[in-house]
């Protein structure tokens, strides 16, 4: 089987285009859609940003209004990474 590179979708080996959107399969190394995953959901890399851009926010927020960030890091990230290994595995279960 051959994944296509732009969506994702298996097809033929012989096959030259996607069966799914037409793009052409080219040669070489058959990617692995999972490869950009984190936490079981597709574009890790964008997901990563988020928390990390929520995080320096958070830190922002609560510096101006006084609040000890460091206190509030801990439970923050507990429940960030909770969320995302839940979503991931909703994600998962729906993909098959």
């Amino acid at each position: 089987m051959t994944y296509c590179v732009k969506c994702g979708v298996k097809n033929s080996r012989e096959a030259e285009t996607c069966s799914r959107c037409g793009a052409s399969l080219g040669a070489g190394r058959d990617p692995d859609p999972r490869e950009d995953e984190c936490f079981g959901l597709p574009h890790g890399g964008e997901i990563a940003s988020v928390v990390f851009g929520l995080i320096i926010i958070i830190f922002g927020v609560s510096w101006l209004a006084g609040l000890d960030f460091w206190k509030l890091l801990f439970p923050l990230l507990l429940i960030i990474f909770g969320s995302l290994i839940i979503l991931g595995s909703i994600y998962k279960s729906r993909r098959g």
